[in-house]
């Protein structure tokens, strides 16, 4: 009976703890907020923090209309050609856009940015989630398969093509599974078009050659 009281007592405790920690950080988060606003409404010689409030939910509000009318313009023809020659030109040279761009493009629309995949890397029936960074002239695929929860750090693998399959569910999708140590894989699967598992056969000498790992073996991006 001591056993369970104290198993109960641990187990609420941590459950309390578990549902404390979000509100302790909002709660955090307000307060910080508050603060600023404060310090927006001295300069601003405004009356109270309400007001200084209003002012920068304007502000946000300015900018995320101008991001709209910014998309909407390279969305047409003219604006498409002219932001791939500044991107191509320009942008691209600088250390970490493309990763960051195609992660972007990936939540705005799911045929645009990384593909969300299944990979077959360590032999029949298990597979890995990924995304797909390159096709490349051998029929093999590079791909980012992320080390959860968190989507910056993982390793990078060059595989054969029918060891990937491709999910349609959107970069969303993908990223809440792994930031949530693989809840919401079901509705990430389902998503599938093919509704087929991913290639468990052993790979022929050709493709057991092709699946390598990027620098002797893995790759870790410290974003």
């Amino acid at each position: 009976m001591k056993s369970s009281t104290r198993e109960m007592v641990v187990a609420n405790t941590i459950y309390g703890l578990i549902a404390l920690i979000p509100v302790a950080i909002i709660a955090l988060i307000v307060w910080e907020v508050l603060k600023v606003l404060g310090e927006i409404a001295k300069p601003l010689a405004l009356h109270s923090k309400a007001a200084a409030a209003v002012v920068v939910l304007a502000g946000l509000m300015g900018l995320l209309a101008l991001c709209f009318a910014v998309g909407s313009a390279v969305r047409t023809r003219l604006g498409a050609n002219t932001f791939n020659a500044i991107e191509t030109r320009y942008l691209k040279r600088l250390p970490g856009y493309e990763p960051v761009a195609n992660i972007l493009r990936g939540f705005a629309t799911k045929t645009d940015g990384y593909r969300p995949a299944i990979v077959s890397l360590f032999g029949p029936g298990t597979a890995v989630f990924g995304l797909v960074m390159e096709e490349n002239a051998d029929e093999t695929l590079t791909v980012f398969v992320p080390s959860a929860p968190t989507l910056a750090v993982g390793t990078v693998h060059v595989v054969a093509r029918d060891r990937v399959r491709l999910l349609e569910g959107t970069f969303g999708d993908f990223s809440g599974c792994v930031s949530q140590w693989g809840a919401g894989s079901r509705k990430l699967l389902a998503a599938s078009a093919a509704g087929q598992p991913p290639p468990t056969q052993p790979a022929g000498p050709a493709s057991s050659q092709a699946t390598v790992a990027s620098a002797a073996g893995n790759a870790t991006f410290d974003g």
